[in-house]
């Protein structure tokens, strides 16, 4: 087992929150370098493991929480962090990471 991991947390979303505005431009700064952080990772056998809201839908599968914001307004930013099937993908309560 590896000893080390990548942790991918809140990159799939949809960006239709009140601040979205204000994070959109380092999104989409950031996500080249995720994907080839992602890349390189996969490639070497490192584990992802991959969390993301699940928009309080506590019975959603791993595909409803993707094809959410695929659909929606930003999903170019979202197609390319989408958690392959060997990622590691524990569920996270919407609460989990508000104060």
């Amino acid at each position: 087992m590896s000893r080390s991991a990548v942790i991918v947390i809140d990159v799939i979303n949809t960006y239709e929150h009140t601040d979205a505005n204000l994070l959109l431009p380092g999104v989409r700064k950031a996500v080249p370098a995720l994907v080839r952080l992602l890349e390189r990772a996969r490639a070497a056998g490192v584990p992802v493991i991959s969390s993301h809201d699940n928009f309080g839908e506590w019975r959603s599968h791993h595909g409803e929480i993707v094809e959410t914001p695929l659909a929606g307004q930003h999903g170019e930013l979202v197609e390319p962090l989408r958690p392959d099937e060997e990622s590691f993908w524990p569920r996270q309560p919407a609460a989990s990471t508000k104060g």
